[in-house]
């Protein structure tokens, strides 16, 4: 999951929602965002899913 990071950052950055806004949005911490942002932490599969459901994109683009 090397790829994750980066299109985490991504998806969110298009659109232009800061890691506090995802985090009441999805229920998920920020700090928890922040790590699987920066390659600190790799989300449980759980997360995965909620926030390829947030984005609205396949749970395969986040993690190839």
């Amino acid at each position: 999951m090397t790829n994750i990071a980066k299109n985490l950052k991504a998806l969110r950055k298009a659109k232009k929602m800061s890691q506090k806004k995802v985090s009441l949005m999805t229920g998920i911490p920020r700090s928890s965002l922040s790590g699987y942002e920066n390659k600190v932490a790799e989300p449980p599969i759980c997360v995965i899913i909620k926030l390829a459901d947030f984005y609205n994109t396949p749970i395969d683009f986040l993690i190839r």
